[in-house]
């Protein structure tokens, strides 16, 4: 957050919020002293989504700049689009490179890096390796090498299949089969 300019004192108070709280213990009905303790932040407070954001930021410069020196190849997209190494959405990062040993071996040092200066941690064992092209072998290998899970297209992600030919009806079933499901709980309330 320094880097990034935010002010000291919002940084205090954001610091003061995620590190700091006080309790006291009921006795016999009667509170106890107050003692301190910290207590970090948890899954589902409500700024946890803001400073992820602002963690992610730091990610997505780290690559951006790799990508510039040439120590990452991203994915160039078609006619003119912009060049990807690195999505984000809600608390999912998505690193979107070449396939290619060198490419694999620079962004598990840049994960390192980002460890390294943001105490973040990409839990690799969680983490999934998928190739556009490349043989399940192939993937198996490379998953292996980095310590992560080879994965494959299609796969489900927030209810949508991603990899799949879309055009089909088939692919979009599970979806409407949640449509009408809660639909129909919402018909019966009525």
């Amino acid at each position: 957050m320094e880097k990034m300019c935010f002010p000291d004192k919002w940084r205090k108070w954001i610091m003061g919020v995620i590190s700091t709280a006080r309790s006291s213990v009921l006795v016999n009905g009667s509170p106890t002293f107050e003692f301190k303790y910290s207590k970090g932040i948890r899954q589902g407070d409500p700024i946890s989504p803001f400073l992820f954001l602002i963690g992610m930021e730091a990610l997505t410069v780290l690559f951006n700049r790799a990508v510039e020196g040439g120590m990452f190849k991203g994915f160039e997209t078609p006619n003119g689009g912009p060049y990807l190494s690195s999505l984000l959405f809600a608390d999912d990062a998505l690193i979107i490179g070449e396939w290619s040993d060198a490419n694999a071996t620079n962004m598990i040092r840049l994960l390192r890096c980002f460890h390294l200066i943001s105490g973040l941690k990409i839990n690799l064992l969680k983490s999934n390796l998928i190739g556009v092209g490349v043989n399940e072998v192939e993937v198996t290998r490379m998953g292996n090498r980095i310590n992560c899970r080879a994965g494959k297209t299609p796969f489900v992600y927030l209810g949508l299949l991603v990899g799949a030919n879309m055009n089909l009806i088939k692919n979009w079933q599970p979806v409407l089969d949640i449509f009408d499901s809660r639909l129909s709980g919402w018909k019966a309330k009525m």
